[in-house]
Formats: structure tokens, C-alpha cells, sequence
């Protein structure tokens, strides 16, 4: 569970930028044209925060995702973990030829 939840940590930290330039610009796509995200596309988004706003604008939001997603990740593995082990005590089959895989 500990590890799901770091994992799940890990992942969101790592795709918080990608998100937050990808969401300026789908904002900017419905029609919200702040001069501020005019972007190009998303290396040219990178760029232009990273030049103008620095390397913090890249992790705006980051709390409250990390905290979503983190607990996700950790109830989400914890569900599949139990669901597993219930539905493979219903199986037929012998504990030798189910296999050992997660």
C-alpha cells in the first residue's frame, strides 16, 4: 500500500508539467485568450513558462493532484489486490497450476 502511494506520487510529480502546459492550451482552445499562455504547442509552452514565469509555474496545482492521485493510486491497488485474491479463491482451479504473477 506504502508503495502504491509513492508510486502514484512519483508519477504525478513527474507529469505535472506536460499537464499544466497542456491545460493552458486547451483553456486558450475554448476560448479564454489570456495573452499570457499563448502557446504554439507543448514544447514552445515549456519554453515560454519556464522564460517567463520559471521553473514553479510548471508545478501550479501540483498539492491537490498530488493528494488525489496519490490516495487514488493507493486504494486503487488495494482494490485490485483483494479483488484479486477473492475472485482466484472462487476459481477451480488448484493453487499449483494457477501461476504466480500479480
Amino acid at each position: 500500500l506504502p508503495l502504491a502511494f509513492f508510486a502514484s506520487a512519483l508519477a504525478t510529480t513527474a507529469s505535472e508539467p506536460i499537464d499544466v502546459v497542456r491545460t493552458r492550451i486547451m483553456s486558450r482552445i475554448r476560448g479564454r485568450n489570456d495573452a499570457r499562455f499563448l502557446y504554439n504547442g507543448l514544447f514552445h509552452g515549456f519554453s515560454q513558462a519556464l522564460r517567463t514565469e520559471g521553473l514553479t509555474a510548471l508545478y501550479r496545482g501540483l498539492l491537490p493532484r498530488l493528494v488525489l492521485k496519490s490516495f487514488g493510486g493507493a486504494i486503487w491497488y488495494s482494490s485490485y489486490v483483494h479483488s484479486k485474491s477473492f475472485f482466484l479463491s472462487l476459481s477451480p482451479l488448484s493453487d499449483s497450476s494457477r501461476g504466480r504473477e500479480l
